[in-house]
């Protein structure tokens, strides 16, 4: 089972945590992937509509290079978000040692 995932960022390797079944069952769920500005926007809208002080961010699996993998991110009120996890995006050859962002 793989536990983490590899990717090389502008010259330095950077290990996610691999999510690999959790993914799939979200695409299962008819879930999507989207731009990181699109789960920024809909994170915003998200909070403006829910004052709750309990849910400090959304969740969102996320496109944010051509590296082929799909990462899940977490959206705060302010739109920063954090990278949690990664999983490699349904594709022929997808599964790979290293990715390159």
């Amino acid at each position: 089972m793989i536990d983490t995932l590899t990717v090389q960022v502008v010259g330095r390797t950077v290990q996610y945590r691999a999510e690999i079944a959790q993914f799939g069952e979200h695409l299962a769920r008819g879930g999507k992937v989207i731009s990181l500005t699109s789960a920024q926007q809909d994170a915003k809208a998200f909070f403006r509509a829910n004052h709750s002080p309990i849910i400090t961010a959304a969740t969102y699996w996320v496109s944010l290079d051509d590296s082929g993998l799909a990462y899940q991110v977490d959206v705060n009120r302010k739109g920063q978000h954090v990278i949690r996890a990664a999983a490699p995006m349904p594709g022929e050859d997808n599964v790979k040692a290293v990715y390159v962002a």
